[in-house]
């Protein structure tokens, strides 16, 4: 990611996306949280942009770096999945970017990439990748 794009964000307008998708119903979100503090999250919901029979989509799940590779982020997902599957939805796609190290996790997870696009952010040229899970019923499993 463009650091230059990083540093253009705006604390103002993220924190009224935050706002939104928080009080949006159609989102289901988890948060992991501490005595100290929430420090990580997933949400998903309807797939937004039709990819082949996918019909959800995680839209987002991050992490403190210091509470990675401690098995939350495997449960924020499994929450995710179990939710939309008790909502109707048969399976999940997840868009990332291919040098994200993410796409190891969801690819140990069952995750196989089933699309790709070219996308730009900042001004440079990523190559995105649609993981998926053809059946939300591996992931829900507790």
């Amino acid at each position: 990611m463009p650091s230059e794009y990083l540093a253009s964000l705006s604390v103002e307008v993220r924190a009224q996306a935050w706002k939104e998708q928080l009080e949006n119903p159609a989102l289901t979100m988890f948060v992991a949280e501490d005595d100290r503090c929430i420090f990580g999250f997933a949400c998903g919901g309807k797939l937004r942009d039709k990819v082949a029979e996918f019909d959800a989509e995680l839209f987002a799940i991050y992490l403190l770096h210091a509470n990675q590779r401690q098995g939350v982020g495997t449960e924020l997902l499994r929450r995710v999945a179990k939710t939309l599957h008790d909502l109707g939805f048969r399976s999940l796609l997840v868009w990332v970017l291919e040098q994200n190290p993410a796409v190891v996790f969801y690819q140990i997870l069952g995750a196989c990439t089933v699309a790709q696009k070219t996308i730009e952010i900042g001004g440079v040229q990523l190559m995105e990748l649609a993981l998926g899970w053809p059946s939300l019923s591996v992931l829900k499993q507790a």
